[in-house]
């Protein structure tokens, strides 16, 4: 298996990133489907780190060498980056009081 690493390149898609996953052997589309236990992605840096020109964010672990360019451009297009830091993001996504949700 070889992996190969994406460089240069932070916000990022998660859901982009599963589905990449997902298409590498990581994952399944079906529960008939097959995971191979050795394909994902090893993220380098988390979401709001400051990078550098050149630095690794992430390796792509797969079986499927021939769709290694479509993977690794897949992944690209999941980290979008900024200049400026990145606002911290709430841990808490909604509350439940009183017997119903409530937006916060």
């Amino acid at each position: 298996m070889r992996v190969w690493e994406i460089q240069e390149r932070f916000g990022l898609d998660a859901l982009a990133l599963g589905w990449t996953a997902v298409a590498m052997g990581a994952g399944r589309r079906r529960k008939e489907d097959p995971v191979d236990l050795t394909a994902g992605i090893t993220l380098n840096k988390k979401p709001g780190d400051p990078v550098k020109p050149g630095e690794v964010l992430a390796r792509l672990h797969t079986r499927k060498t021939g769709q290694i360019p479509a993977f690794r451009d897949a992944v690209a297009r999941a980290f979008t980056f900024s200049e400026a830091p990145a606002a911290p993001a709430s841990r808490l996504l909604n509350r439940y009081a009183d017997g119903q949700w409530a937006n916060s």
